[in-house]
């Protein structure tokens, strides 16, 4: 899926991810990014699928 879609996820999941990152920092349960809550269990969804498509990508897989 080597599109704009599926880049503007991506860049939805690094931002939820940041924003976690701070708010674990800061020891904050959960957050909101552009008005919805994220918990921690949606950040290790967002982490678990950027993780698998950079390894996708460095492979030669979709989205290189």
């Amino acid at each position: 899926m080597n599109s704009v879609r599926s880049r503007l996820f991506e860049s939805g999941r690094r931002k939820v991810l940041a924003a976690c990152e701070e708010a674990e920092a800061a020891g904050e349960a959960s957050i909101a990014v552009d008005g919805r809550t994220v918990d921690y269990a949606v950040a290790r969804v967002a982490r678990t699928i950027l993780e698998r498509a950079e390894a996708a990508s460095r492979a030669g897989g979709e989205g290189s």
